[in-house]
């Protein structure tokens, strides 16, 4: 049965192109698709002459796509190949001798728009692809974003989602690359702060389960969530914070997601958890576009480098991989000693690790070799975050986090009071740090002087 809101809209235009349908017909291949291709297309689109690997004859064969995938999505016409190709909006055009009238096409739209009925009898098949474009220009990255920075206007709750006797453990924290703004993980939640004015912007709902990772986009407009429930399930979904609104749910995992990122021109996104698999998806297509056996242990670290060109991976188990994001191909390993906790891309081809193993090293990635190797934090390095002047954030078992310049060269420490802490990050101007401790305590410091400025949590 056609939506409400489509019979409203569709179907107004079919009557205007003077398509013979009533308000409560519903388009059908039987009935209004087939006698569009016996016209125009079988000649070279049938199960004996099957040109591009196609063939549109049965319902079940169009349905089966062709050699490169399917070429129609219920209730999606406009990312459907097949609209695309009758429309003359992409090649080959379809008819090659000519388009087809615009009656034929406004059947073919709602027929699509409608989920594909096979006949009166049945039932809608509708996409559950991606419908939005989240790619961005390639020569905006790395760029400030036009007009104001990006930030959660009254488009979500202040009011908390779940409250708990005693503060939970917040272990995934992110900070915006260009707006005031920070997000906390907590149970089924994310806290976003104003780092300004170190008060609450909004929380954004995280029903799947718990996050256990968070990054924001490379223009500060999305961000990324990565968890679920452990040993059930687990995903990659994708906020708005300017919209308050979710528009991208990738991975459908058998355990939590622990580690993910996507890539700074918004193409893909990569994640990785206790399978041992690291999985990139297309934001385009929502599918998995790689799917990665190489790691040991848990995968707990990912971060794609700035340009998008390399995406670095690392597990519980102290190994670390570089890998090709489009081909998936592997360029290089390295190791630690324990868990890898996370990395930060200094440039292209230089990337930073911290571990479990008190250490932090830094790689270039092109010529596969380790530039230095220091002690960051004796007892276990937990976290490492890189500001956008450079400086980096590291926390530690020793109940403290450090701030580095790009060299490795210790600038600042600030201590946790109580517990040992889980994560440390930068804020967008280097001006605050700000770190979570295993009591669920949040701790915000004065990075020019090291002094305590508040406490969040």
């Amino acid at each position: 049965m056609l939506t409400r809101k489509f019979k409203s809209v569709a179907m107004a235009g079919l009557l205007f192109f003077g398509l013979n349908v009533g308000a409560a017909d519903k388009v059908t291949f039987e009935d209004h698709i087939m006698p569009i291709f016996r016209n125009s297309c079988l000649k070279c689109h049938n199960a004996d002459k099957m040109k591009a690997d196609l063939d549109i004859s049965t319902y079940a064969a169009l349905i089966n796509g062709s050699g490169n995938g399917e070429i129609v999505a219920g209730g999606d016409p406009d990312s459907s190949l097949l609209y695309k190709v009758v429309t003359h909006e992409k090649e080959p055009t379809m008819p090659p001798n000519g388009k087809l009238g615009d009656k034929d096409i406004a059947t073919i739209k709602a027929w699509i728009a409608g989920g594909l009925l096979e006949n009166s009898g049945s039932k809608a098949v509708m996409s559950d692809k991606p419908k939005v474009n989240l790619a961005l220009d390639p020569d905006s990255l790395g760029k400030r974003p036009d007009g104001p920075p990006p930030m959660p206007v009254e488009v979500f709750s202040l009011d908390p989602y779940v409250r708990t006797a005693r503060t939970s453990i917040s272990t995934a924290m992110a900070v915006s690359p260009w707006s005031p703004l920070i997000a906390i993980g907590g149970q089924r939640q994310v806290l976003l702060y104003n780092t300004d004015s170190l008060t609450i912007a909004g929380i954004v709902p995280y029903e799947e389960g718990y996050p256990h990772s968070l990054k924001f986009s490379s223009n500060g407009k999305l961000l990324v969530i990565g968890g679920g429930r452990g040993a059930n399930i687990g995903h990659s979904t994708v906020w708005d914070i300017t919209k308050g609104e979710k528009i991208l749910q990738v991975g459908d995992d058998l355990d939590a997601v622990m580690a993910s990122d996507i890539s700074p021109d918004q193409r893909f996104i990569a994640h990785g958890g206790p399978d041992r698999f690291l999985r990139i998806f297309s934001t385009e297509t929502g599918e998995v576009v790689h799917k990665i056996k190489k790691h040991t242990d848990w995968v707990t670290a990912v971060r794609f480098s700035v340009d998008g060109k390399y995406v670095a991976s690392g597990d519980r188990n102290g190994g670390l991989h570089v890998w090709e994001t489009e081909p998936g191909g592997r360029v290089c390993s390295f190791s630690h000693g324990n868990r890898v906790v996370g990395f930060e891309w200094a440039s292209t081809n230089i990337v930073v690790s911290a571990s479990m193993d008190g250490t932090a090293k830094i790689f270039n990635v092109d010529e596969a070799r380790q530039l230095k190797s220091w002690s960051a934090h004796s007892g276990g390095t937990s976290s490492i975050t890189r500001s956008m002047n450079g400086m980096l954030v590291t926390s530690g078992r020793n109940k403290r986090a450090t701030l580095w310049d790009a060299n490795g060269v210790a600038k600042r420490s600030f201590t946790f009071p109580d517990d040992i802490p889980a994560q440390a990050v930068p804020s967008h101007d280097a001006k605050l740090v700000i770190g979570s401790d295993w009591e669920g305590m949040v701790y915000v410091w004065n990075a020019a002087d090291g002094k305590e400025v508040k406490r969040l949590s």
